[in-house]
Formats: C-alpha cells, sequence, structure tokens
C-alpha cells in the first residue's frame, strides 16, 4: 500500500465534532467490505455515531464495491457529498481515480493500492501468458494522473475564483451600501431619518429593507459561489 499526501497541510489534531468522512472504493473480494465494518466497529468502540452506507451488487464478478463510513458527535446522514471526504482508500487504482473527485480538495488523504491486480476474466484466454485486456499504466503513471487531476482542480479552482471576484465585491458593495447611506443621512440630517426610527411604519419599511438587503445579498453569494 503507498500513501498520497494531500495538497495543503491537514490539521495536526482531529476534530471529531465534525463529522469524519472515509470512503472505500475497490472491486468484489479486495475486503472493500470488510474495512467499512472494521472502521465503524472502531468508532463505536470509541462512543462516537457512526453511520455506514455501502454498495456491492457486483460484488460477485469483480464489479464497483464502494463503501461510505461516517462518525463524529452527531452524524445524520450516511453518505458522503462530492469533495467532503477527509480520506479515500482505494484498494484499486482505477477506482481511487474514478471517485477522486469525492476527496476534500486541500486536506484530504488519498490512500491507493498501486500493484496490478489481473482478475482471471480480465485475461483474453485461461493460457499462460496469455495478453490481458486491462489497463497497461504503471504505478508512477497512475500517481502522476492523480497529481496532474488535483493540480488541475486547483488550478481551475484559483481561476474561477479570479473570475468571479467582481461579482464578490459588487455582493460586499451592494450589501453595505444602504447601511452607509442610513449612517450619513443620520449624522447629516438627524430629522430625515426620525419618521422611519420613531414611527411604526418606517420601522416596518426599515425591516422590509433589511430583509431584502440580506436576500439580494445571499443571491449574489449562491451564483458567485462556484464550487470545483
Amino acid at each position: 500500500m503507498s500513501v498520497e499526501p494531500s495538497i495543503g497541510k491537514a490539521e495536526a489534531t482531529t476534530n471529531v465534532s465534525r463529522a469524519l468522512n472515509v470512503m472505500i472504493v475497490g472491486v468484489g473480494g479486495q475486503g472493500v467490505l470488510m474495512i467499512s465494518k472494521a472502521l465503524a466497529l472502531i468508532g463505536q468502540k470509541q462512543g462516537l455515531a457512526v453511520k455506514q452506507s455501502e454498495v456491492h451488487g457486483m460484488a460477485k464478478r469483480g464489479g464497483v464495491v464502494f463503501s461510505h463510513v461516517r462518525f463524529g458527535e452527531e452524524v445524520w446522514s450516511p453518505t458522503i457529498a462530492r469533495g467532503e471526504a477527509d480520506a479515500l482508500i482505494a484498494l484499486e487504482w482505477a477506482e481511487g481515480l474514478r471517485w477522486l473527485e469525492y476527496l476534500r480538495p486541500e486536506t484530504g488523504v488519498f490512500i491507493a493500492d498501486t500493484r496490478r491486480i489481473v482478475p482471471p476474466f480480465a485475461c483474453r484466454s485461461r493460457r499462460h501468458g496469455a495478453a490481458m485486456a486491462y489497463a497497461r499504466e504503471t504505478p508512477a503513471e497512475v500517481l502522476d494522473k492523480v497529481i496532474e487531476t488535483v493540480r488541475g482542480r486547483m488550478e481551475l479552482r484559483r481561476l474561477v475564483r479570479t473570475l468571479t471576484a467582481q461579482g464578490r465585491f459588487s455582493r460586499w458593495v451592494l450589501t453595505a451600501l444602504p447601511v452607509c447611506l442610513a449612517l450619513l443621512l443620520t449624522l447629516i440630517s438627524p430629522g430625515y431619518m426620525r419618521p422611519l426610527l420613531h414611527t411604526l411604519i418606517g420601522q416596518v419599511l426599515l425591516f422590509l429593507t433589511a430583509i431584502m438587503v440580506a436576500l439580494g445579498s445571499w443571491v449574489i453569494g449562491k451564483i458567485v459561489d462556484i464550487r470545483i
């Protein structure tokens, strides 16, 4: 087994107040379910809430098998969203590449077995030395692809952040502008703002204005918040 360090510096201490997400992927017969059940049992022994979800319908024919394990002080959903896995354990490297987008971009840990595993049904015949209908990449090429994929995602994230910088700036300007104008008018002409502050209709209008400004800020934030 070889371990690839995540891009970025992980936290030095484990915080169980936030649910920790571990994803195990592979093919049938590699022990995906055994590892997930062992992790779930360890979490329970530590007194943590544990949720586990698995898919193994094609396990007997070497098909895809994956399992989600989540544990922490409070865990509600048994599944892990894209980009939220703290650790991705791949017992088969091709499945690791398939599920790489589920790994947390900055602090996630990727663990992969890069040994070539050739199931009998992947060969063109059962004779000794038969040609394989299987991927021919070496472990070094696999790791290069993983690093290239992670680096590409980070570059795309920086590009998107640069392109949405104007939108984020406009959000804060439009949010702060009504507040600043109200304060400025209060200082320059207190009598101008008195009906809004000391009458029922004025207070209702101020309340509605605050809700509309907050709603507009939230909408703009959703528009410019593009997750990669």
